[in-house]
């Protein structure tokens, strides 16, 4: 089997003083694993102080993630990683810090050499693009208890041309499936991603915060450098 690439874009709008909504996205690849995280985050935001709180429950999941990944990853390294995750949330909870329990909306997605490992909660978006068909990849839950806010999670084969699609609800509410469709089979990647872009400003309004990651598997070293 060919080595694999992936080819990422990352879509995040909103404007942070007029949201009501908290939208943290994160793409790399951590060094010395070579694994590739993904990970969106979404929490109601009543004001704009309140960013600061938010920001510091998505970047606990995110330091997680890197540190479960910073050595080569064996068979049970997601599922491990998620117990890692929902330890430190539960540390956030005994500081009294526990607004956001059935509020969050979350997607974690780990690809590992060809294994791709995903969880979600709440309303999120995870789909897989292969043959011009798009196929749910995680079956999200709503958190009740911190130390079990990801609990299920689904692993399989990734292979070239497969487009993950991790998103906030936003984006389907305001593109269709089908438009969506059109649009790639037009353009490539980055193109798909400023067509994308220019839709949602069309039809979004100044509350609406929108996070989107798309990332496709290429042959490796066909990516340009830059």
């Amino acid at each position: 089997m060919a080595e694999l690439e992936t080819q990422v874009v990352k879509i995040q709008l909103g404007d942070n003083k007029q949201a009501t909504s908290f939208v943290f996205t994160l793409a790399e690849t951590v060094e010395g694993s070579g694994a590739e995280i993904f990970m969106i985050c979404e929490l109601p935001l009543f004001n704009p102080a309140a960013s600061e709180e938010c920001q510091r429950i998505a970047e606990a999941i995110a330091a997680s993630l890197r540190r479960s990944y910073r050595h080569p990853a064996s068979s049970n390294t997601f599922e491990n990683t998620l117990a890692l995750v929902n330890e430190e949330l539960g540390k956030l909870q005994n500081l009294g810090k526990t607004h956001w329990l059935p509020k969050l909306n979350a997607v974690i997605a780990v690809k590992s050499k060809t294994k791709l490992s995903v969880t979600s909660v709440g309303k999120i978006t995870a789909l897989l693009h292969r043959d011009n068909s798009f196929a749910p990849i995680a079956e999200a839950s709503t958190p009740h208890h911190p130390l079990k806010t990801f609990e299920n999670f689904s692993e399989g084969k990734i292979r070239l041309g497969d487009l993950l699609v991790l998103s906030t609800s936003q984006l389907f509410n305001h593109i269709s499936i089908d438009r969506f469709k059109n649009i790639l089979k037009r353009n490539d990647l980055p193109d798909t991603a400023q067509e994308v872009i220019a839709t949602l400003h069309d039809v979004m309004g100044p509350e609406v915060a929108c996070g989107t990651i798309l990332a496709q598997q290429v042959a490796a070293g066909s990516l340009d450098a830059e």
